[in-house]
């Protein structure tokens, strides 16, 4: 296989790796507007408490707990990682970093095989952020899924439902 070809592969390769990073926030959006709405609806229904017991401060304080850690984690997987493991000519991070001047001369610079390496090295970095991405949107999700039995019971206990 020819260095053209490789290079088409690799790039075929990162490109499926941003498209990744792309689907998960686009769920992490719906997420966070899911603990959100959560939160909102705790917030209004924990106003209309007039006794509060042991059990209805846990049971609240127990699910909005649940709901900002989950919140943390999307946060968390949200934050941008800007830092290349190489003096990559692709990562905007190093490429920010660099003066034009230094950056127009490595790109001129650069042969076939410096430029399928650094490729390689960018799907490498991606693949590691994917994996950090979806391992705090899977801990989210799993935290969701716990805070909402508590969120019932809270929902329950505040009478919201009667009204």
């Amino acid at each position: 296989m020819n260095i053209e070809d490789k290079i088409q592969r690799v790039e075929t390769n990162l490109q499926r790796k941003l498209d990744w990073i792309g689907r998960h926030d686009g769920r992490t959006t719906f997420v966070t507007g899911i603990i959100i709405a959560m939160l909102g609806v705790l917030t209004s229904a924990s106003s209309k408490i007039e006794i509060w017991t042991w059990f209805t401060c846990i049971s609240i304080g127990v699910t909005a707990i649940l709901l900002f850690i989950s919140l943390f984690f999307i946060f968390t997987s949200q934050y941008p990682k800007t830092k290349s493991q190489n003096t990559s000519l692709i990562c905007f991070g190093t490429v920010a970093e660099m003066r034009f001047d230094e950056f127009k001369r490595q790109t001129l610079s650069t042969t076939d095989q410096d430029y399928l390496e650094d490729v390689l090295c960018q799907i490498h970095i991606n693949a590691q952020i994917l994996q950090s991405k979806f391992s705090a949107l899977k801990t989210s999700l799993i935290l969701l899924a716990i805070a909402n039995i508590s969120w019932f019971i809270s929902i329950y206990v505040s009478h919201e439902f009667i009204e």
